[in-house]
């Protein structure tokens, strides 16, 4: 018997996806459609989604256990990010862990469904395998400063918030505040996104030891003087690194095993459908150190344009 696994696409767009293919929509911040899931329906934190983003769904999520129906796996995914469900062979430095999925045009969103990004193509892969979950390649934070640095340079997080996030996290879970501190100084790889699908007694646990770090910290950082904030949702990009250490750290110091998957991304600079074959023929059969100059001509060719012709 396959394993029971629900995927929820959060969207927070007022006209969004209703059902993309077989994901149940959880509508966040303007997104209060009927027909759908909503984060501000009962106990709720759907007032922080503007700091938090994603995390307000989760929440919502492990607050009720009526919307997961005894699934066997959760798992979450965003409007345009899509995991694509065949593993793949991370390999350190590798061609296909640089570019880590294939970049689409939004108005090509009504394509999705060739891709394996449903519910039952990701228990395909649970079916026969033993492993924990199913997580995206880990992005890399190859400067010195590691993640930290790289927050603080895009301006989406202090150095001063992102100290605090590690405070907390100490004071309330030592053993994984120490991976975390790691994780965010360390030149090292992380997952990101906030996408996912794990245990249904994963995904619990990992609310539990979250969710207490990140709600201290919002009531902080909320109670602090607007001078000290470097972008309205901080909180929201700490605890995506905070979850994406969770998974880490289970990995490194637990012993879970997760299959690592590609993304589909739908966004305004993306390529055309070619894309999907050519890219995948490249993570198969290109060398690894061609990655660097073939990555530098696809940007070029998309600044100029010429990757968006073709559909």
């Amino acid at each position: 018997m396959p394993p029971i696994v629900r995927i929820f696409c959060v969207d927070h767009r007022p006209d969004g996806l209703r059902n993309p293919l077989d994901l149940a929509t959880i509508g966040v911040g303007a997104n209060r459609q009927p027909g759908i899931l909503h984060d501000c329906d009962g106990a709720n934190i759907a007032d922080l989604n503007p700091h938090l983003n994603e995390a307000t769904a989760l929440w919502w999520l492990w607050q009720h256990p009526e919307a997961r129906r005894g699934a066997d796996y959760i798992g979450l995914c965003h409007y345009r990010r899509f995991l694509l469900f065949s593993p793949e062979q991370e390999r350190e430095g590798s061609f296909r862990s640089r570019l880590r999925g294939c970049h689409l045009k939004p108005s090509l969103i009504n394509r999705l469904h060739r891709l394996p990004v449903r519910a039952r193509d990701a228990a395909r892969c649970l079916e026969v395998s033993s492993v924990d979950g199913i997580l995206p390649l880990r992005e890399p934070f190859l400067n010195a400063g590691g993640v930290a640095q790289t927050l603080v340079d895009a301006h989406r997080a202090s150095a001063e918030w992102i100290q605090r996030m590690i405070d907390i996290a100490l004071s309330r879970a030592p053993d994984f505040g120490v991976y975390l501190e790691k994780a965010f100084h360390s030149p090292s790889k992380i997952y990101c996104y906030e996408t996912f699908v794990v245990r249904a007694k994963m995904f619990a646990e990992m609310c539990a030891t979250l969710f207490p770090i990140a709600q201290q910290f919002v009531q902080e950082w909320e109670s602090a003087p607007d001078a000290s904030h470097t972008h309205a949702r901080e909180p929201g990009y700490l605890f995506e690194i905070l979850l994406g250490a969770y998974w880490g750290w289970l990995r490194e110091k637990h012993r879970a095993h997760f299959l690592h998957v590609r993304f589909a991304t739908f966004v305004g600079n993306g390529h055309g459908w070619w894309y999907v074959g050519l890219s995948h023929l490249g993570y198969r059969w290109f060398p690894d150190g061609a990655a660097k100059v073939f990555v530098a001509c696809h940007r070029a060719l998309v600044n100029l344009g010429l990757m968006a012709k073709p559909e």
